[in-house]
């Protein structure tokens, strides 16, 4: 008797995914006033063929999979520990996790083919890379590039905008903006609060103190796209968090002794002190 033939299917991607992974790139260098009704493709396609593949994390995929050899379920967990498989009462196992994980998975799969003999591994990796033809060619102009990929087997993705969500303010400054908030499949109703809140995703954009989003990004649980210090020019604007334990109208003496040739010394805000920093 010969076993029985692998189903797996791509059920949920995250809604509008070009337009989002545009967003969270365009946040890092503050050029979202480029974004325009057909820019995400190619502004996501450059980004990826420069290698800088974080910011396509904030992209979820959920497959459903029914009679995947468990031993090759198995191994796509070891080569990429970060995906997620959920087991459902049904039989079905969802495998989620953001379109780089399975990129990764399949670039680390094919490393791994070239030295195994291991069919039911082959047959789960060409199976995932069949249904992510579902997904924009921006995702992989690589992997075309490799010959792993058919560029003409992708559909025409549809422009979209993000729908507006309101900004929650935190009070000096701080703001958080929900971009996509993922919703359950039908499909996957049957699942409980505890498998399903592993497979489902939250991108927000949220302004801070650059030593607060520091404390953030130093964990793991989530994916970061932050705002660079190198490549956003900010001679030509002045932003800054105003810090809660200083008063608006705080005075600070500066002594100016020891400065070059200056003597004496000044009264500034906080605000006015940020201000000679910025222009000088």
């Amino acid at each position: 008797m010969g076993r029985a033939t692998m189903q797996l299917e791509l059920i949920y991607q995250t809604p509008q995914i070009l337009r989002l992974v545009e967003m969270a790139g365009r946040t890092c260098y503050r050029s979202e006033r480029r974004i325009t009704d057909d820019s995400a493709e190619g502004f996501v396609s450059r980004i990826v063929g420069r290698g800088h593949e974080s910011v396509i994390e904030h992209s979820n995929l959920v497959f459903a999979t029914a009679k995947v050899d468990p031993v090759a379920m198995v191994t796509a967990l070891r080569l990429n520990r970060f995906l997620a498989m959920e087991p459902s009462q049904l039989g079905t196992t969802y495998l989620a996790g953001n379109t780089r994980m399975f990129k990764d998975l399949i670039r680390s799969g094919k490393a791994y083919l070239a030295k195994q003999n291991d069919s039911a591994f082959a047959e789960l990796i060409a199976g995932l890379i069949d249904q992510l033809y579902l997904l924009p060619a921006a995702f992989f102009a690589d992997f075309v590039a490799a010959g792993w990929m058919d560029e003409s087997r992708f559909a025409t993705p549809k422009a979209t905008a993000l729908t507006a969500v309101p900004t929650v303010q935190l009070g000096d400054g701080q703001e958080v903006e929900v971009l996509n908030l993922d919703s359950v499949p039908q499909n996957m109703d049957n699942l409980p609060h505890k498998q399903l809140e592993p497979l489902l995703t939250c991108t927000v954009r949220v302004k801070t103190s650059r030593d607060s989003s520091l404390q953030e990004v130093r964990h793991r649980p989530a994916a970061y796209s932050q705002e660079s210090q190198r490549y956003v020019d900010l001679h030509r604007q002045l932003d800054y968090l105003h810090p809660t334990e200083v008063r608006q109208e705080q005075q600070f003496v500066i002594d100016l002794a020891g400065i070059g040739d200056q003597q004496g010394s000044l009264t500034l805000t906080f605000a006015e002190m940020m201000e000679l920093n910025h222009r000088f």
